[in-house]
């Protein structure tokens, strides 16, 4: 039987539920990332972290994790993982026009610590992420996929793709992509951008990863390992 009274309102459209048990009361938890709010592409909006109350679902972003509502971000993917190893699940998240960014559960609170992983610039257009041990070391390694290299436009780092939004009227938000070549242009969607786009796997620690238009890979290394 479906009980509407289950979630809390959330006013976001949204592209990933992620469950996990946070806080260790052995009910499992919900992230909910949120995609976009609707006709303000490429704007960002806020996620959701739900506790479990036994069945009903508590939206406790504010208090665990308020860079998840200011300034949120475009999130298409996450992961409940314990990177950092003490035992409590930390939260991975991906998304559009965003970075990697990497949040350690500290008891009561979401932490950001993405800087301190000592990765290089890694914003991009990012569509999923699995967690595994991938080379076998008994940490949990991961994998994101970026957009691949059948889109219609490309990147690289001398060639940027890059999007100007704005207010330009007072009824409504327009949006203009740029494209760092001879000129400007706007993006523009085609069948290509159906085909999923192509992982690639590369052994890198976070802390010297590399990077491709495809996809990025890193196994954790903790601190003094």
């Amino acid at each position: 039987m479906k009980d509407a009274a289950a979630l809390p309102p959330m006013l976001t459209s949204t592209a990933t539920v992620r469950a996990g048990d946070f806080n260790g009361d052995g009910r499992p938890d919900l992230f909910v990332g949120g995609r976009l709010t609707p006709r303000s592409y490429p704007y960002p909006t806020r996620s959701y972290v739900l506790r479990n109350d036994g069945g009903y679902f508590t939206d406790v972003t504010e208090q665990v994790a308020p860079e998840l509502v200011h300034t949120g971000g475009m999130i298409t993917d996450a992961a409940w993982v314990d990177f950092d190893g003490d035992g409590r699940l930390d939260l991975v998240t991906v998304g559009e026009w965003m970075p990697i960014q990497f949040f350690r559960n500290e008891g009561k609170l979401f932490r950001n610590v993405t800087e301190s992983t000592h990765l290089p610039p890694m914003r991009g257009w990012w569509y999923s992420l699995a967690v595994g041990d991938f080379d076998h070391d008994g940490r949990p390694d991961l994998v994101v996929d970026n957009l691949g290299l059948n889109y219609t436009s490309t990147t690289s780092k001398d060639n940027k793709f890059g999007i100007y939004a704005a207010h330009f009227t007072a009824t409504r938000a327009r949006v203009m992509g740029a494209i760092r070549w001879r000129k400007w242009r706007p993006p523009r969607r085609s069948s290509g951008c159906n085909i999923s786009a192509s992982p690639i796997i590369v052994a890198a620690p976070c802390k010297r990863a590399d990077w491709t238009p495809r996809g990025f890979a890193c196994s954790w290394r903790r601190s003094g390992s």
